[in-house]
């Protein structure tokens, strides 16, 4: 009994350890994309201009 609490109670540490990574990921993928959107509509404001 003792055995599978502690098993579980590492499972559940170890999930929550990795939700968090995938929420940092997640977030900085947010961002590249958002900065790389921005850089990509920046080129699109000057190449209008240009014209």
């Amino acid at each position: 009994m003792l055995f599978s609490k502690r098993r579980i109670a590492f499972y559940f540490r170890k999930s929550i350890f990795y939700k968090k990574l995938y929420l940092e990921f997640r977030s900085i993928y947010f961002l590249v994309t958002l900065f790389a959107f921005l850089d990509n509509f920046h080129g699109f404001l000057h190449s209008v201009e240009s014209h």
